[in-house]
């Protein structure tokens, strides 16, 4: 499975992609982002290309991305992990931005373990997420709970870079081209 890091503090949403895609096992691109940039509004991905796809899609034809309220959307995509047709697939969302009251948020939706966060940095805290891979998540951790001062957009980037790094030397399902999205409140 790829790998998709979210960081997120008072000021910022950066998500960062790797590129691989595969099918059954096989490595079959190099260089798929999977997150889309709509307003101000993240979407990513991490699992079956095809599902995610095709919700992404339902939330264009639906008005929904339009809207662009994150609680919705979110809301969407979790009642869509619930149907019999997406039941059989593992899908993992985040779903992030600007919020109704001009907050940085996001929400990670699993279709797997059926579940449905919602994250929000406040009073200079750091909320992040990992779609894909358990160690990346522990690593993640350690490297922003080690990191000093304020947390840049630019530091941000370069810590879910290197965690890309260190992950695709193990992993398969990810390589090392970067893909690097981001939200500034300012």
């Amino acid at each position: 499975m790829s790998l998709v890091t979210v960081i997120a503090t008072e000021r910022f949403l950066s998500v960062v992609t790797d590129g691989r895609e595969m099918r059954n096992g096989e490595v079959v691109g190099e260089n798929y982002p999977k997150c889309k940039q709509f307003s101000n509004v993240l979407i990513t991905y991490a699992g079956v290309k095809q599902p995610a796809e095709i919700i992404i899609s339902l939330l264009e034809k639906e008005g929904i991305l339009e809207r662009g309220n994150l609680a919705e959307i979110a809301g969407f995509v979790n009642v869509l992990f619930h149907t019999p047709e997406l039941s059989s697939f593992t899908l993992l969302f985040a779903v992030g931005g600007i919020d109704p009251q001009g907050q940085i948020s996001f929400y990670t939706i699993d279709s797997k373990n059926k579940n449905f966060t919602q994250n929000i940095p406040v009073n200079g805290k750091t909320s992040f997420a990992v779609l894909g891979n358990q160690e990346a998540a522990n690593n993640l951790q350690k490297r922003l709970r080690n990191t000093k001062g304020a947390l840049s957009l630019v530091e941000a980037q370069r810590i879910q870079s290197e965690l890309n790094g260190q992950i695709s030397k193990r992993n398969i399902g990810v390589n090392n081209t970067l893909f690097k999205f981001s939200i500034d409140k300012s």
